[in-house]
């Protein structure tokens, strides 16, 4: 039974580490989305949003960019607390794993 429980909170752990993974990186992902649109002669048009992408709209993408990762950025680095989050974040990431480029 003991090692039932070990092995369940090994498996959560692992969980953990690899979502934390996953949400520093697409946080980095989606700051640099920004920054690339930031750059961009002529924003999102409605002719972007065709096929695979027909459920996105120029407003919803704007409105991510603008207004949602900003606000993640803002929780993630945590300057209220510290940087708490983004220090405990960084070190459930694993200090083994290479930032992205």
């Amino acid at each position: 039974m003991a090692q039932d429980l070990t092995q369940k909170r090994r498996g959560l752990a692992r969980a953990a580490e690899a979502a934390s993974r996953q949400v520093v990186d697409g946080l980095r992902r989606l700051l640099a989305v920004r920054e690339e649109r930031a750059v961009l002669a002529v924003d999102f048009q409605d002719a972007d949003f065709i096929g695979e992408f027909a459920h996105l709209t120029p407003g919803m993408v704007g409105t991510l960019l603008d207004f949602v990762v900003p606000s993640l950025e803002v929780a993630y680095i945590d300057t209220a607390n510290a940087g708490r989050n983004k220090q405990i974040l960084l070190q459930m990431r694993g200090a083994g794993q290479p930032p992205p480029g």
